[in-house]
C-alpha cells in the first residue's frame, strides 16, 4: 500500500557515464565503510575527502576558516550548534586571531548538514548580537541545507532511490542519530517551522541568505520552504537553482555547476559587503532569483 501511494518517479539525472560510475564507486565506498550501527569509518572515508582550495576567497578577497565541530552520533544536538557559536566567540577576540582579520563583515556558510548548522548558529547569533563586541554577520550561505519533518514531501517521494547520495532511509537514520533520544523530526533542529526554531529569525541581526538548491536533491522541497519562510519574515534571500544538480554536486568537479556555485558564493560575499569582486569567468547554466 505504501508503495502505491508514492508519487511518480522523476527520471535519473543526466550525466556522463564516467560521472555515473564515479558516483556508484562513492556509494559503494560509503556502504563499505559503514559500521553495524550505521556510522561511517572516517579513517577510511577520509581517503576520498581531500582538502579543497578556498575558491570563493579568491574572487571575494575573503579569509576562509573551517570549524571542526563535533559530530553525531557521539555528540548529538546541540553540540555542533554550540561549537559554531563558540567559533564566532573565538573570532570576536582579536587577541586570538592567527592573522589580522576584519570580523565586522563575517559570512557563515555550510553545505547539507553543515548548512543546517550554519542556519542555527546564525539565528543564535541574531538572538543575542550584544554578546559580541566585534563580530557582525553580513551573510549566510546555505548550500542544499539539510532540513526535514515528519511529512514526506513530493520531492522526497519522487526522488527516493532515483537520485544518488540521499534517500529517505538514510535521512531518517541521520535524524535519529542526531536528535535527542525520543525526539521526532518536528524538533527545532530538523524543522525550521517549529516554534522553538523561531528564536532569532525576526531579529535585525539575522543576515541575508544565499540559498542553493538542486533539482535532483530529494530535500529540495524543504529547502524551498525554508527560503519562503525567511521571505515571509522579511529576510533577504537570494536563491540559486541548478535544475540538474544532485545533493552534494558541488563536491564533484566533473559537474560544471560545481564551479559556477563557487562563483555565485563569491558574488554574494562581494555584493553583500564582504569584499571586492574580481574578474571571474563562469557559465550561465542556472537560475537565480531573489526572494
Amino acid at each position: 500500500m505504501a508503495e502505491m501511494l508514492r508519487a511518480p518517479r522523476k527520471p535519473k539525472p543526466s550525466m556522463s557515464q564516467l560521472t555515473r560510475i564515479s558516483l556508484m564507486v562513492i556509494d559503494f565506498v560509503i556502504d563499505a565503510t559503514r559500521r553495524a550501527d550505521g556510522t561511517l569509518n572516517r579513517g577510511v572515508l577520509s581517503l576520498l575527502d581531500p582538502p579543497v582550495p578556498a575558491i570563493p576567497s579568491t574572487c571575494a578577497s575573503a579569509v576562509v576558516l573551517s570549524v571542526d565541530y563535533r559530530r553525531t552520533p557521539e555528540h548529538r544536538f546541540p553540540a555542533p550548534y554550540d561549537d559554531g557559536l563558540a567559533a564566532l566567540k573565538f573570532l570576536d577576540d582579536p587577541k586570538k586571531h592567527p592573522v589580522p582579520l576584519d570580523v565586522s563583515r563575517c559570512f557563515i556558510a555550510g553545505d547539507s548538514a553543515g548548512a543546517n548548522v550554519a542556519h542555527h548558529v546564525a539565528r543564535r547569533y541574531a538572538a543575542n548580537p550584544s554578546f559580541f563586541t566585534n563580530v557582525r554577520l553580513a551573510g549566510l550561505v546555505a548550500i542544499q541545507p539539510f532540513f526535514g519533518g515528519e511529512e514526506r514531501t513530493p520531492s522526497e517521494l519522487r526522488l527516493d532511490s532515483a537520485a544518488p547520495i540521499v534517500s529517505i532511509a538514510s535521512t531518517d537514520w541521520m535524524w535519529r542519530a542526531f536528535l535527542p533520544p525520543g525526539a521526532d523530526r518536528t524538533h527545532e533542529a530538523a524543522n525550521f517551522a517549529s516554534p522553538a526554531a523561531a528564536a532569532g529569525l525576526d531579529c535585525p541581526a539575522f543576515p541575508p541568505v544565499l540559498l542553493a538548491i538542486g533539482g535532483y536533491d530529494p530535500l529540495q522541497d524543504w529547502q524551498r520552504r525554508y527560503g519562503e519562510m525567511l521571505r515571509a519574515r522579511g529576510k533577504s534571500v537570494r536563491v540559486v537553482e541548478y535544475p540538474n544538480a544532485i545533493h552534494g554536486f558541488y563536491t564533484i568537479p566533473m559537474f560544471d555547476d560545481a564551479c559556477d556555485l563557487m562563483i555565485r558564493i563569491a558574488e554574494f560575499i562581494a555584493d553583500t559587503g564582504g569584499g571586492v569582486r574580481r574578474g571571474c569567468s563562469f557559465a550561465h547554466s542556472h537560475k537565480v532569483h531573489a526572494l
